[in-house]
């Protein structure tokens, strides 16, 4: 069994190294099979009227355990910000910075007792913890990481061992939107990156990534973003990727990318608008500072509503998780109460049962 594993392991990355280009591993062929669309859309365009708010249950595949001021916060936030929030299921992923968070260990040793405890309603993605800022300081040297044999076989370890919904949340491309925060910036088509979606599509699990397409300053990176998941998927076409905070790019772009990858799959932070909040500005939300969906996004949402799911990028560690969370899913229900009842049940559940297994309970509302 062992000597099988380690195998598939070693083929995993030999493959993944005949990306290699000259100098850094960089895929010098890159193809993005779409036209894409690299402006900024208008903070100002119409939006979808708010409806009757959503009543149904609710299932958030996209938060975070992780200590925030170097220290871990009690697991039980979850559960009480979960009950006061009329969540029924959640996935905690390590954030893309997790390796450089004190108290991480503690954060995610107590996703896993969560887990176990949970019945079902905690899910938990691994990885990011030791793969992201394991790639990304290879690629500020400016080449390979060490040891990428070994670092696959822990990752198969830990997706054979049932603790693992995933992987995720691999950070491709983050920049300091926050004071503190460690910059990724990994090469288009890393070697080490495809060798992760290759393991990840033979144990058929889905794979979260988190890929800027926009700088701070500005500067746009869209074609090595959007060539990065083509590569992924042209190495691995049984992977399930999840692009974070629907690819943080505009509707045109998220429709094109979900017509060329028809395994791709996105979560939807509704509380992160376009305007007004300086830390995302560059990054396109699917809500206006009213919280009402855009209408572009919303005719998104309606026209393949089998292809989103919520994810609000919750950090419970706050000393105030409970209240913050319950006000962040109150924004969730009013604005998918303006989607179709078909879309709104599909985004805040349905699909995110049919790729994580399971089945999420009815709500009290």
């Amino acid at each position: 069994m062992w000597d099988r594993s380690r195998r598939t392991v070693a083929a995993a990355v030999a493959s993944a190294s005949m990306a290699i280009g000259a100098g850094h591993g960089i895929a010098q062929d890159l193809t993005v099979p779409f036209a894409i669309d690299a402006t900024r859309s208008d903070p100002g365009r119409p939006s979808r009227p708010f409806g009757k708010t959503y009543r149904g249950p609710l299932f958030d595949t996209h938060t975070h355990l992780a200590p925030l001021g170097g220290r871990p916060t009690d697991a039980n936030a979850v559960v009480v910000a979960m009950r006061e929030a009329d969540v029924a299921r959640v996935v905690l992923l390590p954030p893309p910075n997790a390796a450089k968070m004190s108290g991480i260990l503690t954060s995610l040793a107590q996703a896993q007792t969560l887990r176990r405890s949970s019945g079902g309603a905690v899910l938990v993605m691994c990885g990011s913890d030791y793969l992201t800022e394991w790639m990304n300081a290879a690629a500020r040297r400016g080449g390979l990481p060490n040891d990428m044999p070994g670092q696959m076989s822990r990752l198969q370890r830990d997706l054979q061992s049932g603790a693992c919904a995933g992987v995720g949340e691999i950070g491709v491309r983050h920049y300091a939107k926050a004071a503190g925060e460690q910059v990724i910036d990994l090469p288009a088509a890393y070697p080490p990156l495809l060798a992760i979606a290759e393991n990840a599509a033979r144990l058929g699990v889905p794979l979260e990534i988190h890929a800027e397409p926009v700088e701070p300053n500005g500067r746009r990176h869209d074609a090595e973003v959007f060539g990065t998941v083509a590569a992924m998927l042209e190495r691995a076409p049984n992977l399930r990727p999840i692009c974070a905070h629907t690819a943080m790019t505009n509707a045109h772009n998220a429709r094109a990318l979900l017509q060329a990858f028809p395994t791709l799959m996105m979560d939807v932070n509704f509380g992160k608008h376009t305007s007004g909040v300086v830390d995302w500005e560059n990054l396109e939300g699917v809500t206006n500072e009213s919280g009402e969906i855009y209408a572009d996004w919303a005719a998104l949402f309606e026209e393949m509503p089998d292809r989103f799911m919520v994810g609000t990028d919750s950090f419970f560690s706050r000393a105030d998780a409970a209240k913050h969370y319950t006000h962040k899913m109150k924004q969730v229900r009013r604005a998918l109460g303006s989607l179709s009842a078909k879309a709104a049940a599909r985004i805040a559940y349905r699909n995110a049962d049919r790729l994580f297994g399971g089945e999420t309970a009815g709500s009290k509302h």
